[in-house]
């Protein structure tokens, strides 16, 4: 049985075309500083540069409403949007913690050795860097190359 949607209560103020996009932003506004993260060779003034970048386009983004309703329609549908994605980020990255911490378990019980890598926070806050990618532990436990599919 399939459950219908619920009815569009922000198309009164916003249209689908003005709400895609501030999805959209939110989405590349998040994972540009997400992939900020994960560059291990940026220095401390490239992630300011990069992040004063990505502040600017949704400043930007949001000024270019019309009036100042459409300015700040723009601006609480951004901010709305990065809160979606990073509460995402969190309760994903919550559920792979328990889900490798209950496997591991199982391996244990079952004579394995094994070890967690946090799923996230694992990583030094002044640089945004973690110690190990988990691509680098996936590649030292045999399960894949670099390059040779996306699943690595």
């Amino acid at each position: 049985m399939t459950t219908p949607l619920a009815d569009d209560r922000l198309a009164v103020i916003a249209d689908r075309d003005t709400q895609r996009i501030a999805a959209r932003f939110a989405q590349d506004a998040f994972a540009g500083v997400f992939r900020l993260t994960l560059d291990e060779n940026a220095d401390a003034g490239r992630y300011a540069a990069e992040l004063a970048a990505i502040e600017a386009q949704c400043r930007n983004w949001c000024q270019a409403g019309t009036d100042d309703e459409a300015r700040a329609l723009r601006t609480a549908l951004l901010v709305s949007g990065l809160d979606q994605w990073g509460l995402a980020y969190v309760q994903t990255n919550d559920l792979i913690e328990r889900l490798s911490r209950h496997l591991g378990d199982l391996l244990s019980e079952r004579g394995f050795r094994c070890g967690l890598t946090p799923a996230t926070h694992n990583f030094n806050e002044t640089r945004l860097m973690a110690r190990w990618s988990h691509k680098h532990l996936g590649h030292l436990t045999g399960l894949g190359r670099f390059g040779t599919h996306h699943m690595l």
